[in-house]
This record gives C-alpha cells, sequence and structure tokens, in this order.
C-alpha cells in the first residue's frame, strides 16, 4: 500500500506545477510515504486572487480527507501569509475544524525552519511582482525576522513560475544574499529550487530554505517519521 507510513495533502494554486515534483523527488528514497494533492483555481497573482482561494480551503480540504492522508498541508506562501499575521493559523484552524487532521501552511513551515536554522536575519528571493513582496518582506519583520535584502523577479503570467528552470532560483540566491544575512529563502511553492539547494548552501556557507523544502520538512516534522534526507540542504537532515 502506497503511504502506508504517512500520507502527506496538498492543497495547492491550481496553476502550480512544480510543488508535487518536488516532494516526489525528495521523497524517492522515503519509503512509506506518498503525496495526495487538490488543487484551488488560481490563474494569476495579486493581492485579490490570492485571498479569492482561501474560498475553495474547505472543499479542497474535504477531497484530501477523503483519501484518509494524514497531515494536510496549504501549498502557497504569499497565499498563506497575504492578510499578515496570523492568517496562517486562521487557515490551520480552517483545515483542521472541517476534517479533524492536522493542518499546517507553507508559512508556518517556513517560520518554523527559519527558526530551527537559528535565522534572525534574512534576505529572501522571490519570483512576485513588488506588491506581493512587500507584503512578504512585511510579514517576516512582523514575525521578528530582519530583511536584509528581498529581490521579485516578476515572472508574469503566474503560470511561467514553475517553467523556470533551477539556476534561476541558484541565480536569484546568490543575487539577493548579503553579508549580514544569516539565511536565504527563496519563496514560491512553484518555484523550482530543491535541486540547487545544496550546491547555493555550499556557495554561499549559510542555510537556504526554500518553500517547498521547508513544507515537506514540516508534514515529516508533524510525523514524527524520524526520516532525515540528505542532498535538499541542512534542514532536511534536521528531522
Amino acid at each position: 500500500m502506497y503511504g502506508w507510513r504517512s500520507r502527506i495533502g496538498l492543497i495547492l494554486p491550481s496553476d502550480n506545477t512544480v510543488m508535487e515534483s518536488e516532494f516526489n523527488k525528495i521523497l524517492s528514497s522515503a519509503e512509506g510515504v506518498s503525496v495526495h494533492a487538490t488543487r484551488i483555481f488560481l490563474d494569476e497573482i495579486s493581492v485579490e486572487t490570492l485571498l479569492e482561494m482561501k474560498r475553495g480551503l474547505k472543499r479542497a480540504a474535504k477531497e484530501l480527507s477523503s483519501a484518509e492522508v494524514d497531515v494536510i498541508i496549504y501549498g502557497c506562501t504569499s497565499g498563506s501569509l497575504i492578510k499578515g499575521i496570523d492568517f496562517d493559523q486562521e487557515i490551520i484552524g480552517e483545515i483542521e475544524q472541517e476534517t479533524e487532521i492536522v493542518g499546517t501552511t507553507t508559512t508556518t513551515a517556513v517560520l518554523n525552519a527559519l527558526k530551527a536554522v537559528d535565522a534572525k536575519k534574512i534576505a529572501i528571493g522571490t519570483p512576485y511582482p513588488d506588491v506581493i513582496n512587500e507584503k512578504v518582506k512585511t510579514f517576516f519583520e512582523e514575525s521578528g525576522f530582519g530583511v536584509t535584502n528581498i529581490i521579485g523577479l516578476n515572472i508574469c503570467p503566474d503560470v511561467d513560475v514553475g517553467k523556470q528552470e533551477p539556476y534561476t532560483a541558484y541565480n536569484l540566491g546568490i543575487d539577493v544574499d548579503s553579508d549580514d544575512a544569516d539565511c536565504v529563502f527563496l519563496s514560491c511553492t512553484d518555484f523550482r529550487t530543491v535541486e540547487i539547494i545544496e550546491a547555493l548552501e555550499k556557495r554561499l556557507k549559510k542555510p537556504v530554505i526554500s518553500s517547498n523544502q521547508a513544507s515537506l520538512w514540516e508534514c515529516l516534522c508533524l510525523e514524527q517519521l524520524g526520516i532525515c534526507i540528505a542532498g535538499y540542504g541542512s534542514l532536511m537532515e534536521m528531522i
């Protein structure tokens, strides 16, 4: 039976073509853990469309519950911080109330990952437009982190984010890094990052966190599986 150790449920924006593949890539050596996804419509990124996504949350969570998943993650970074502090907790509350299954969000995962690597000041690279980057910067500052730099690639249309090659994230990580940053965070679950995290950490000599890496790490921690996976950054060896 697939998922005999754990079944992870993903709630994704409908135009996301990366998160499932990156989860499965990392989990290829983790026997007994399976990934199951459902989607909420999104075809462009703006404050309004990200807020609209949440209206499909309960429907999506209920669909995943029918597959008897063990944990459900709302897999959209900007979509789980767009209303500011505690919006991720509001989303988690709705998931758990609807399904009685442990819930989390990518934003929650990233916050926990940054604490795990003892980051105080972070440099943030994103594929987002400036209006979303402003929300991201404010969120992390209000969450207690110093933001030393933030660069957004303003990739449009949104579906093109998933078409970027991993070197796009690698180069962005180099460009956004600063001497006073403890950690580089590469945001967006539709942004290919997991292939380059290990190399980027070696280049920058500091932890690199990405949305998908942190999301999977969080799910594995919640499930208390004790699975440490090498090759995808120092965070994945801290489970």
